[in-house]
Protein backbone atom coordinates (compact mmCIF):
# COMPACT_ATOMS: atom_id res chain seq x y z
CA UNK A 1 0.00 0.00 0.00
CA UNK A 2 3.11 2.67 0.64
CA UNK A 3 4.56 1.20 -2.44
CA UNK A 4 1.39 1.88 -4.38
CA UNK A 5 1.12 5.45 -2.78
CA UNK A 6 4.85 6.40 -3.19
CA UNK A 7 4.41 5.57 -7.21
CA UNK A 8 1.33 7.88 -7.47
CA UNK A 9 3.37 10.58 -5.46
CA UNK A 10 6.01 9.80 -7.93
CA UNK A 11 4.15 9.89 -10.69
CA UNK A 12 2.09 13.35 -10.29
CA UNK A 13 6.15 14.53 -9.44
CA UNK A 14 7.10 14.10 -12.97
CA UNK A 15 4.17 14.64 -14.82
CA UNK A 16 3.76 18.02 -13.05
CA UNK A 17 8.00 18.63 -14.06
CA UNK A 18 7.00 17.02 -17.75
CA UNK A 19 4.03 20.07 -17.16
CA UNK A 20 6.55 22.98 -16.11
CA UNK A 21 9.33 22.06 -18.48
CA UNK A 22 7.25 21.74 -21.50
CA UNK A 23 3.74 23.11 -21.58
CA UNK A 24 4.11 25.90 -19.38
CA UNK A 25 5.40 29.46 -20.25
CA UNK A 26 8.69 29.70 -18.42
CA UNK A 27 7.83 33.22 -16.82
CA UNK A 28 5.05 31.26 -15.36
CA UNK A 29 7.89 28.79 -13.08
CA UNK A 30 10.70 31.43 -13.26
CA UNK A 31 8.96 32.60 -10.00
CA UNK A 32 8.86 29.39 -8.50
CA UNK A 33 12.11 28.15 -9.35
CA UNK A 34 13.47 31.36 -7.99
CA UNK A 35 12.19 30.79 -4.71
CA UNK A 36 13.14 26.70 -4.60
CA UNK A 37 16.17 26.40 -6.19
CA UNK A 38 18.01 27.23 -3.11
CA UNK A 39 17.14 24.10 -1.41
CA UNK A 40 19.28 22.21 -3.62
CA UNK A 41 22.30 24.23 -2.43
CA UNK A 42 23.16 21.55 -0.13
CA UNK A 43 23.55 19.05 -2.74
CA UNK A 44 24.60 20.90 -5.80
CA UNK A 45 27.68 22.92 -4.13
CA UNK A 46 29.93 19.90 -3.08
CA UNK A 47 28.95 17.98 -6.35
CA UNK A 48 30.10 21.13 -8.30
CA UNK A 49 33.39 21.42 -6.55
CA UNK A 50 34.07 17.68 -6.91
CA UNK A 51 33.48 18.08 -10.27
CA UNK A 52 35.77 21.29 -10.70
CA UNK A 53 38.43 18.78 -8.90
CA UNK A 54 38.32 16.23 -11.21
CA UNK A 55 37.50 18.35 -14.66
CA UNK A 56 40.82 20.54 -13.79
CA UNK A 57 42.94 17.13 -12.95
CA UNK A 58 42.01 15.05 -15.66
CA UNK A 59 41.80 18.11 -18.61
CA UNK A 60 44.81 20.24 -19.11
CA UNK A 61 44.26 22.93 -21.00
CA UNK A 62 47.67 24.20 -23.55
CA UNK A 63 48.26 27.57 -22.93
CA UNK A 64 48.13 29.65 -25.76
CA UNK A 65 51.22 32.12 -27.14
CA UNK A 66 49.16 35.85 -28.31
CA UNK A 67 52.44 36.61 -29.57
CA UNK A 68 52.41 34.45 -31.93
CA UNK A 69 49.76 33.77 -35.26
CA UNK A 70 49.75 30.15 -34.59
CA UNK A 71 49.39 30.23 -30.77
CA UNK A 72 52.22 27.75 -30.07
CA UNK A 73 54.60 28.63 -27.85
CA UNK A 74 57.75 30.35 -28.73
CA UNK A 75 61.49 29.27 -27.36
CA UNK A 76 62.52 30.96 -24.24
CA UNK A 77 64.80 33.52 -25.39
CA UNK A 78 62.37 34.83 -27.41
CA UNK A 79 60.05 34.97 -24.05
CA UNK A 80 63.19 36.72 -22.13
CA UNK A 81 63.78 39.16 -24.58
CA UNK A 82 60.63 40.44 -25.00
CA UNK A 83 60.37 40.29 -20.82
CA UNK A 84 63.18 42.85 -21.15
CA UNK A 85 61.66 45.10 -23.87
CA UNK A 86 58.14 45.36 -21.67
CA UNK A 87 60.59 45.78 -18.48
CA UNK A 88 62.19 49.04 -20.53
CA UNK A 89 59.10 50.30 -22.09
CA UNK A 90 57.43 50.10 -18.42
CA UNK A 91 60.45 52.25 -16.97
CA UNK A 92 59.95 55.12 -19.60
CA UNK A 93 56.35 55.07 -19.32
CA UNK A 94 56.84 55.48 -15.76
CA UNK A 95 59.41 58.32 -16.37
CA UNK A 96 57.18 59.86 -18.86
CA UNK A 97 54.36 59.88 -16.38
CA UNK A 98 56.45 61.24 -13.41
CA UNK A 99 57.44 64.45 -15.53
CA UNK A 100 53.88 65.17 -16.55
CA UNK A 101 53.40 65.08 -13.21
CA UNK A 102 55.68 67.30 -11.87
CA UNK A 103 54.91 69.71 -14.68
CA UNK A 104 50.95 69.81 -13.79
CA UNK A 105 51.94 70.13 -10.67
CA UNK A 106 54.57 73.48 -11.31
CA UNK A 107 51.29 74.94 -13.29
CA UNK A 108 48.79 74.21 -10.52
CA UNK A 109 51.22 76.48 -8.36
CA UNK A 110 50.46 79.52 -10.32
CA UNK A 111 47.05 79.32 -8.89
CA UNK A 112 44.63 82.27 -10.00
CA UNK A 113 46.65 83.40 -12.85
CA UNK A 114 47.52 80.09 -14.22
CA UNK A 115 44.28 79.99 -17.19
CA UNK A 116 46.05 83.09 -18.66
CA UNK A 117 49.16 81.19 -19.25
CA UNK A 118 50.28 79.70 -22.10
CA UNK A 119 52.99 76.51 -21.21
CA UNK A 120 56.15 77.28 -23.48
CA UNK A 121 58.87 74.54 -24.04
CA UNK A 122 62.20 75.64 -23.59
CA UNK A 123 64.67 74.66 -26.66
CA UNK A 124 67.98 75.78 -24.20
CA UNK A 125 69.80 78.83 -23.34
CA UNK A 126 71.62 81.52 -24.52
CA UNK A 127 75.38 80.02 -24.81
CA UNK A 128 76.85 83.66 -24.76
CA UNK A 129 77.12 86.05 -22.30
CA UNK A 130 73.38 87.04 -22.33
CA UNK A 131 71.23 85.32 -19.47
CA UNK A 132 68.02 84.46 -21.60
CA UNK A 133 65.99 81.07 -23.08
CA UNK A 134 65.16 80.20 -26.67
CA UNK A 135 61.41 78.99 -26.45
CA UNK A 136 59.53 77.29 -29.16
CA UNK A 137 56.53 75.31 -29.24
CA UNK A 138 52.89 75.51 -30.85
CA UNK A 139 52.00 78.25 -28.05
CA UNK A 140 54.77 80.67 -29.65
CA UNK A 141 52.49 82.15 -32.18
CA UNK A 142 50.72 83.80 -28.83
CA UNK A 143 54.10 85.44 -28.12
CA UNK A 144 55.02 89.16 -28.21
CA UNK A 145 57.88 91.41 -26.92
CA UNK A 146 57.24 92.57 -23.30
CA UNK A 147 55.06 89.82 -21.82
CA UNK A 148 55.77 88.62 -18.36
CA UNK A 149 57.56 84.64 -18.25
CA UNK A 150 56.90 82.82 -15.01
CA UNK A 151 58.00 79.35 -13.35
CA UNK A 152 56.39 77.77 -10.28
CA UNK A 153 58.43 79.64 -7.43
CA UNK A 154 58.44 83.42 -9.05
CA UNK A 155 59.39 85.28 -12.09
CA UNK A 156 61.72 84.57 -14.60
CA UNK A 157 62.02 87.62 -17.37
CA UNK A 158 60.38 89.12 -20.16
CA UNK A 159 59.92 88.34 -23.88
CA UNK A 160 63.19 90.12 -25.25
CA UNK A 161 62.09 88.75 -29.41
CA UNK A 162 59.13 86.63 -30.77
CA UNK A 163 59.14 85.21 -34.27
CA UNK A 164 57.04 82.87 -35.81
CA UNK A 165 59.00 79.70 -35.05
CA UNK A 166 60.51 80.48 -31.74
CA UNK A 167 60.91 83.67 -28.95
CA UNK A 168 63.63 84.64 -26.48
CA UNK A 169 63.39 85.44 -22.62
CA UNK A 170 65.53 88.40 -21.58
CA UNK A 171 66.07 86.42 -17.38
CA UNK A 172 66.14 88.83 -14.80
CA UNK A 173 69.66 87.57 -14.01
CA UNK A 174 70.36 89.32 -17.39
CA UNK A 175 72.89 92.42 -16.36
CA UNK A 176 70.46 94.46 -19.01
CA UNK A 177 67.27 93.66 -16.68
CA UNK A 178 65.75 96.13 -14.34
CA UNK A 179 63.02 95.93 -11.82
CA UNK A 180 61.07 97.85 -9.51
CA UNK A 181 60.71 96.03 -6.80
CA UNK A 182 59.48 95.86 -2.90
CA UNK A 183 60.18 94.12 0.21
CA UNK A 184 58.36 91.44 2.14
CA UNK A 185 59.37 90.99 5.81
CA UNK A 186 57.70 88.33 7.49
CA UNK A 187 58.15 88.25 11.24
CA UNK A 188 56.60 86.92 14.30
CA UNK A 189 54.52 89.76 16.31
CA UNK A 190 54.20 89.79 20.19
CA UNK A 191 51.37 86.53 20.42
CA UNK A 192 53.60 84.50 17.78
CA UNK A 193 51.57 85.24 14.93
CA UNK A 194 53.20 85.83 11.17
CA UNK A 195 52.66 89.17 9.81
CA UNK A 196 53.68 90.35 6.66
CA UNK A 197 55.43 93.96 6.63
CA UNK A 198 56.21 95.99 3.17
CA UNK A 199 59.28 98.88 4.43
CA UNK A 200 58.04 101.77 2.11
CA UNK A 201 61.32 102.26 0.05
CA UNK A 202 61.72 101.72 -3.82
CA UNK A 203 64.46 98.99 -4.48
CA UNK A 204 65.80 98.58 -7.96
CA UNK A 205 66.57 94.98 -8.34
CA UNK A 206 69.59 94.83 -10.98
CA UNK A 207 71.09 91.68 -13.04
CA UNK A 208 74.50 90.91 -12.03
CA UNK A 209 74.58 88.07 -14.51
CA UNK A 210 75.75 84.13 -13.40
CA UNK A 211 72.04 83.44 -11.42
CA UNK A 212 71.77 86.64 -9.28
CA UNK A 213 71.10 89.78 -8.84
CA UNK A 214 71.80 93.04 -6.82
CA UNK A 215 69.80 95.74 -4.89
CA UNK A 216 72.76 99.06 -4.49
CA UNK A 217 70.12 102.00 -4.42
CA UNK A 218 69.18 101.68 -0.46
CA UNK A 219 71.53 102.87 2.14
CA UNK A 220 73.01 101.12 5.52
CA UNK A 221 71.16 103.81 6.84
CA UNK A 222 67.45 102.62 5.44
CA UNK A 223 68.66 99.05 5.71
CA UNK A 224 69.12 99.24 9.21
CA UNK A 225 65.57 101.30 9.94
CA UNK A 226 63.61 98.87 7.86
CA UNK A 227 65.29 95.52 9.07
CA UNK A 228 65.73 94.01 5.89
CA UNK A 229 67.76 90.26 7.04
CA UNK A 230 68.36 87.57 4.88
CA UNK A 231 66.20 85.13 3.21
CA UNK A 232 63.50 88.78 3.31
CA UNK A 233 61.22 88.18 0.04
CA UNK A 234 61.53 90.67 -2.83
CA UNK A 235 58.91 90.89 -4.93
CA UNK A 236 57.97 92.84 -8.00
CA UNK A 237 56.26 96.18 -7.94
CA UNK A 238 56.62 97.85 -11.75
CA UNK A 239 54.03 99.27 -13.15
CA UNK A 240 55.22 97.88 -16.27
CA UNK A 241 53.90 94.52 -15.79
CA UNK A 242 50.21 93.44 -15.42
CA UNK A 243 48.32 94.24 -12.05
CA UNK A 244 47.95 90.52 -11.77
CA UNK A 245 51.25 90.10 -10.78
CA UNK A 246 52.03 92.78 -8.75
CA UNK A 247 53.83 91.08 -5.83
CA UNK A 248 54.78 88.01 -7.40
CA UNK A 249 58.27 86.60 -6.28
CA UNK A 250 61.63 87.66 -7.77
CA UNK A 251 63.98 85.90 -5.13
CA UNK A 252 64.91 85.98 -1.93
CA UNK A 253 67.86 88.05 0.17
CA UNK A 254 70.86 85.98 0.21
CA UNK A 255 74.12 88.95 1.61
CA UNK A 256 74.13 92.30 2.69
CA UNK A 257 76.82 94.24 3.15
CA UNK A 258 78.47 98.02 2.51
CA UNK A 259 78.81 98.35 -1.24
CA UNK A 260 82.68 98.60 -2.13
CA UNK A 261 82.39 101.91 -4.15
CA UNK A 262 80.14 103.84 -1.56
CA UNK A 263 79.92 102.07 1.86
CA UNK A 264 77.30 104.46 3.01
CA UNK A 265 74.92 102.58 0.55
CA UNK A 266 73.81 98.74 0.93
CA UNK A 267 74.83 96.17 -1.77
CA UNK A 268 71.74 93.62 -1.29
CA UNK A 269 72.59 90.29 -3.19
CA UNK A 270 68.79 88.57 -4.43
CA UNK A 271 68.81 84.73 -5.53
CA UNK A 272 65.81 84.08 -7.64
CA UNK A 273 65.99 80.50 -5.77
CA UNK A 274 66.58 78.66 -8.92
CA UNK A 275 69.07 78.09 -11.94
CA UNK A 276 66.46 79.94 -14.43
CA UNK A 277 68.83 78.66 -17.52
CA UNK A 278 67.56 74.73 -16.56
CA UNK A 279 64.29 75.03 -16.77
CA UNK A 280 62.27 73.15 -19.28
CA UNK A 281 59.48 74.79 -19.46
CA UNK A 282 57.94 78.21 -18.37
CA UNK A 283 54.48 80.15 -18.18
CA UNK A 284 54.14 82.89 -20.82
CA UNK A 285 51.38 85.69 -19.51
CA UNK A 286 49.19 86.46 -22.45
CA UNK A 287 46.23 88.70 -21.78
CA UNK A 288 42.85 88.22 -23.30
CA UNK A 289 43.30 91.06 -26.00
CA UNK A 290 46.58 89.88 -27.51
CA UNK A 291 44.90 86.03 -27.47
CA UNK A 292 42.01 87.79 -29.43
CA UNK A 293 44.70 89.71 -31.71
CA UNK A 294 46.74 86.27 -32.51
CA UNK A 295 43.16 84.40 -33.30
CA UNK A 296 42.24 87.68 -35.39
CA UNK A 297 45.54 87.62 -37.78
CA UNK A 298 45.72 85.32 -40.60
Amino acid sequence: MRRLRFNHAFVLLMLASAISAFALPPNWTDGGRAQLQGLFAPVARPTRALATTIYGRVHHEEPIDRGTATGRRRPDADILLENDQLRLQLTSLQTQLDALKEINADRASLGDIRPLCVPVSVMGSDPGARESLSLSGANVRLLQMGQPVLHARGLVGRIARAGLTGAQVLLITDRESRLQADFKLYRNDASGKITMTRPPLLPLVKGRGRGKMVIDNITMKQKDDAGLMINDTVALNDNRFPVNLQGYVIGKITGIAPAARNPLFAEILIDPGVNLETLREVMVFVSPDERAGSKASP
